[in-house]
């Protein structure tokens, strides 16, 4: 026998400024207290967010402080950051591991120039990328590629239910 559950997942909207002013829309579901708590947010440029005109209002500086300033409009801490892009650099560069509890990153390509940042991270992982000839290089490099991408990954749970 099924039985249907009537659920309500809590979501809150707002917009957070960043350092200059720029209003970045974001949106967090489940409550705030839980470790499920998600955020996600526009980035500038995009949707909901302000869309500033000059290159300049898009440095690495500017999306590094609309992530921290979001990660301030609802109270998160070391936040586990995700996207399909390099900005988790951008985060690293001006604000350090301090910033994040770790990073996924979809989609990204962790060869290219622009999506790792941290040199450790490239020397350790970019061989076992590119070499197609070497399948015991390609794994072991993916694992360590994936342990870098958060600061304690020994503490990281492995196990699924």
């Amino acid at each position: 026998m099924d039985i249907l559950v009537n659920t309500t997942i809590a979501t809150t909207e707002r917009f957070a400024t960043s350092t200059d002013g720029t209003q970045i829309f974001a949106k967090a579901v489940g409550g705030p207290a839980a470790p499920e708590h998600c955020i996600a947010y526009d980035l500038r440029g995009f949707a909901r967010s302000d869309k500033p005109r000059t290159a300049s209002d898009y440095s690495s500086q500017l999306v590094a402080d609309d992530f921290i300033a979001v990660a301030k409009a609802f109270n998160a801490t070391k936040p586990l950051f995700e996207s399909r892009r390099s900005y988790a650099s951008d985060i690293l560069q001006h604000y350090g591991t301090a910033a994040l509890s770790g990073i996924v990153c979809t989609a990204s390509l962790p060869y290219s120039s622009d999506a790792i940042s941290n040199p450790d991270t490239q020397s350790a992982t970019l061989p076992g990328f590119v070499d197609l000839s070497n399948s015991t290089l390609a794994l072991s490099s993916r694992i360590e590629f994936t342990r870098t991408l958060f600061n304690e990954p020994d503490r990281v749970p492995t196990e699924v239910p």
